[in-house]
């Protein structure tokens, strides 16, 4: 029997370890797995913008359920997968672990951008949560290091990142329903 999108997206918040852009390590060690990141290259977290480089990648499906949350006080959206450009292969990172890279269209930049301005992330970046939300459940969360706090509002951030999994096979059943947004 296959396990609805539900129970793939519950494996994935128990099995994976998603990692959002310039994340400082996960909160608290009980809720997510996973080792801290400070975005290096080859690291989980942002990367580093590829000028001139094409977005590669699959385009996010229409109903495809899927929001970044920062939280500084309250809880805002960062954005929403209608913001998500592109989901890239499943591919693995310097440190061993398969990783999904996504880039945002210059419209999730903004609103990300807009969202980071409006809560102070720049000045309080040590008091920020992110929080991955897809199907309605919060699959992780993680702070947020200072360099990309400064990046996004500044507006110097391009809106790319990467999503770790401990397995492959998290990170391509989470590939699958953000591309084909069904279970």
């Amino acid at each position: 029997m296959q396990p609805s999108r539900r129970g793939y997206l519950g494996l994935c918040g128990v099995a994976g370890a998603v990692a959002v852009a310039g994340c400082t390590g996960a909160l608290p060690d009980d809720l997510v797995s996973g080792d801290a990141v400070d975005g290096g290259a080859g690291e989980s977290g942002p990367t580093e913008s590829e000028s001139g480089s094409e977005p590669a990648g699959d385009p996010v499906a229409d109903d495809a359920s899927l929001r970044v949350t920062l939280t500084v006080d309250e809880t805002r959206t960062l954005f929403e997968s209608r913001h998500v450009e592109t989901v890239g292969p499943v591919e693995t990172g310097q440190n061993g672990m398969p990783y999904l890279a996504l880039r945002l269209t210059d419209e999730g930049v903004e609103a990300a951008t807009e969202t980071a301005v409006a809560a102070d992330l720049g000045e309080r970046y040590e008091d920020a949560e992110i929080a991955v939300i897809a199907d309605g459940e919060k699959l992780n969360r993680f702070g947020v290091a200072q360099p990309l706090a400064r990046s996004i509002v500044d507006g110097e951030w391009d809106g790319a990142f990467r999503m770790t999994f401990e397995s492959e096979a998290s990170a391509e059943s989470f590939r699958e329903t953000l591309v084909t947004g069904s279970g």
